[in-house]
């Protein structure tokens, strides 16, 4: 017997923790977190490694809660600086995380300063062909198009994409999801032509459907924005009709791939808007062409999300 104290108790809390933040259970991920770190502090581990672990664990439990501990992540960065000074690839990692829970606070420039110190600390260890480096560029990209300054985020969200397809290719994940990110970002500076052109990059390069549904949905949100400006654009009312039907299909090949009913209902609660797409432009499409089956289809999509 252990004892309720003994190190090895205090890292199946932590993984406990790890099992229940991935089932999306925060609260117990928080609770099992709290108890492996008293059990290192009281083994005499305040200063440790394993100690500054659980503090940024706690922090990124609790910042899915929507509650932001910043303290956690100071707390393991004077850690790191103790034990490894202020060079070291860990430090880089932390400052990193604690600037994207900044910028889900709402608190931007001191985001952009610490995802800042990371990208720094790579380029300094680790040069600029590593992943990690990818990374950083794409917290800073989000965190700029988060702040409206489309222009920085396009910037680096560029340098990300050339360095993902320089490493990995145009077809890896990791490039196809830079893509989609700076269509976005095109998006959001009402760049229409540049946005599609990027959509329609990661389609072409997506090795499977499921990699489709959120380009097809953000095209169809394009097209249909252009209708409602001009609504006697017909072209573009059935473009954002067929890319909502696309969505929707890609959608639902995901969720056949899926055995867990409960999963399935959450990625269709994640995704109602694709749904939400596909009743709104076939209703549209129907009254434009007195078309009874494309109501009956609206109708049935509507079924489908529930």
């Amino acid at each position: 017997k252990l004892g309720p104290y003994h190190p090895k108790v205090g890292s199946l809390y932590d993984n406990i923790g790890v099992a229940h933040h991935r089932l999306n259970d925060f609260q117990k991920a928080i609770e099992f977190s709290q108890k492996s770190l008293d059990i290192k502090i009281k083994n005499g581990g305040g200063q440790a490694l394993g100690t500054a672990y659980s503090y940024t664990n706690l922090a990124r439990y609790y910042a899915k809660k929507k509650q932001y501990r910043f303290d956690f992540y100071e707390k393991a960065i004077n850690i790191l600086i103790n034990l490894f000074g202020e060079n070291h690839h860990t430090l880089a990692t932390v400052y990193g995380n604690l600037g994207m829970t900044q910028v889900l606070a709402g608190n931007f420039h001191i985001a952009t300063e610490n995802l800042k110190k990371s990208l720094e600390l790579r380029l300094k260890l680790l040069g600029e062909v590593h992943y990690d480096v990818i990374t950083s560029y794409d917290n800073l990209g989000y965190c700029y198009d988060e702040m409206k300054d489309y222009e920085s985020a396009i910037r680096y969200y560029e340098k990300a994409l050339a360095l993902s397809v320089q490493m990995f290719g145009e077809k890896n994940t990791n490039s196809i999801g830079l893509y989609n990110s700076l269509a976005s970002t095109y998006k959001h500076k009402r760049m229409f032509n540049q946005a599609i052109l990027n959509y329609n990059t990661s389609i072409s390069l997506a090795g499977n459907l499921e990699q489709k549904a959120m380009p097809y949905n953000s095209l169809k949100n394009i097209y249909l924005y252009f209708y409602k400006q001009k609504p006697d654009s017909i072209f573009h009312l059935r473009s954002a009709h067929s890319y909502a039907l696309q969505a929707l299909a890609a959608l639902e090949y995901q969720q056949k791939g899926i055995t867990s009913e409960g999963s399935k209902a959450q990625l269709a609660d994640n995704h109602y808007n694709v749904y939400e797409g596909a009743i709104e432009t076939s209703l549209l499409v129907a009254d434009l062409d007195h078309n009874d089956s494309l109501r009956h289809a609206a109708f049935d999509y509507s079924e489908r999300s529930k």
